[in-house]
């Protein structure tokens, strides 16, 4: 997902033509180059980001299920830290409505979240009654 949005008034329709001409493809040839023999020497990418702060920023630019996850969901570590699958899909959906988005299909979330590195899907009590739920793996959590 693209954030910067360009007005229409101020593309410019010719742009694929100005980058494709030969003193522009020499230009990002040699910026190539230069980036590589960098990369060699620094044995690193300048200002890479560690997975966790690349997860987020996804997150945080996503769609519905991820900007979610980024604002709501926190792993908690404690031995009932739980959650029903039908209560999260209910918060799920309330902000989405908030944000005046159409909500993906309850299994989109779930499938989103058991991806997550320490949480896992499991059948939990909630007042007696049994229900699929996600809590934390303690040996995945990161």
């Amino acid at each position: 997902m693209f954030t910067e949005r360009i007005p229409r008034d101020d593309q410019d329709s010719d742009l694929a033509v100005k980058l494709t001409r030969s003193e522009e493809l020499f230009g990002s040839l040699n910026w190539a180059i230069e980036g590589d023999q960098r990369l060699r020497e620094q044995g690193y990418f300048t200002g890479e980001r560690s997975p966790s702060e690349s997860q987020s920023l996804w997150q945080k630019n996503g769609g519905s299920i991820d900007r979610f996850i980024s604002k709501h969901v926190e792993i908690v570590r404690s031995d009932d830290a739980k959650v029903s699958k039908e209560m999260m899909y209910a918060a799920y959906t309330q902000f989405v409505e908030d944000h005046d988005a159409t909500p993906e299909t309850q299994h989109m979330p779930t499938r989103k979240l058991n991806s997550i590195d320490g949480i896992e899907s499991s059948q939990r009590r909630f007042n007696g009654e049994l229900k699929s739920a996600f809590v934390v793996d303690e040996e995945l959590a990161t």
